[in-house]
């Protein structure tokens, strides 16, 4: 009996620690000091689903990708595209939490995002030729 609840403890603890820093939406309290990160997958998740296989690269580790980001530090935001989304619907989308970011005193330095795969990645592109977006990081592909 000891020990189910030592197992009950420890995963509660765990569930708290990664529901803290790994979302599918902004989180309800935005930390000015947090860095985030938009992790933008690969189109063979919105085709495949999260378990999608490659057989180029083998299996997309998509929860695996995402607790490694949020272990350097990041509060990562991502959320498995269903298929056939709406990019330009999905950009705008990701930009306005962007903006929500800008609004609550996040530095853009702190705003950085993750891409996969260009075809949604494009709106950091038309963001960034705004001023106010200029210092928004993006990373290349993986």
């Amino acid at each position: 009996m000891k020990n189910i609840i030592c197992i009950c403890i420890f995963t509660l603890f765990g569930l708290t620690s990664f529901a803290q820093t790994r979302y599918t939406a902004l989180p309800s309290e935005i930390i000015s000091k947090n860095k985030y990160l938009f992790y933008l997958h690969g189109r063979i998740i919105e085709e495949e689903g999260i378990r999608a296989v490659s057989k180029k690269c083998g299996a997309y580790e998509y929860y695996a990708i995402l607790d490694t980001l949020k272990n350097y530090g990041f509060t990562v935001i991502s959320e498995a595209r269903p298929k056939n989304t709406n990019i330009n619907l999905y950009a705008k989308k990701t930009a306005a939490q962007i903006d929500t970011l800008l609004k609550a005193g996040v530095a853009p330095e702190y705003i950085c995002s993750r891409r996969v795969e260009g075809r949604i990645h494009y709106f950091i592109y038309f963001y960034r030729n705004k001023k106010r977006y200029s210092k928004l990081r993006t990373y290349g592909h993986v």
